[in-house]
């Protein structure tokens, strides 16, 4: 059974980014690379310019799909919350 402490969650979560990422934590910018693994062929994901050169510390990466989805996610609730609040227009026939 795993343990993590409090600390380790909370620096995972200031990391944390959703949707697509524009930026790591560190200020650099992200990659936009394509897997060559067996595991991941040509699956495409985004990284930290400076994850290959600091691999001790917690840098950005994410899939693309994982990414879009998140973005799409927002877009919805964003989309509900403006069909809540009812109509902006009054259409005139």
């Amino acid at each position: 059974m795993s343990c993590t402490t409090g600390s380790s969650v909370n620096r995972e979560e200031r990391h944390k980014s959703i949707g697509v990422p524009m930026r790591c934590w560190c200020g650099r910018k992200e990659d936009f690379l394509v897997s060559k693994t067996n595991e991941n062929p040509y699956r495409r994901f985004y990284r930290c310019q400076g994850a290959l050169q600091r691999q001790t510390e917690l840098h950005l990466f994410k899939w693309v799909e994982v990414a879009m989805a998140e973005e799409f996610e927002a877009q919805k609730v964003e989309i509900g919350k403006a069909f809540s609040e009812g109509p902006c227009l009054s259409i005139r026939e």
